[in-house]
């Protein structure tokens, strides 16, 4: 139901960034916001409608308008992580051994990007 309604808000122009969980995050300017919002809903709208036989799922909006920036409490692990390794990166610290802990298996790479790609992948 998530990809239709990407395709159908993506169809209608709607600059989709991406699924998040079971929302669509969209960027638009400013201007042109509301305008974008209310098609990304009616393209859910659309899309639940036809995945489930006429049943049309209600959805909310949460605006996150520059300079925030969207932050799931669940991805805070590893968007620190990730932060963690392009500060090492930039410090020149690149390359020195890592290790980390996911799903509760330790591992230990000396290259940070393995240890990005194992977290995202579980």
């Amino acid at each position: 139901m998530l990809r239709l309604a990407c395709c159908y808000a993506t169809e209608a122009g709607v600059s989709v960034c991406g699924p998040v969980h079971d929302a669509l995050l969209i960027e638009a300017k400013l201007e042109d916001l509301e305008e974008a919002i209310a098609i990304t809903q009616q393209a859910m709208s659309d899309a639940s409608s036809v995945v489930l036989a006429g049943f049309r799922l209600r959805t909310e909006v949460n605006r996150i308008l520059c300079p925030e920036r969207y932050q799931d409490p669940r991805g805070k692990k590893v968007w620190d992580m990730v932060q963690g390794i392009l500060s090492d990166m930039e410090s020149g610290t690149h390359g020195k051994a890592t290790s980390m802990s996911t799903n509760g298996q330790n591992v230990s790479t000396n290259n940070p990007e393995d240890c990005l790609s194992i977290c995202l992948s579980n």
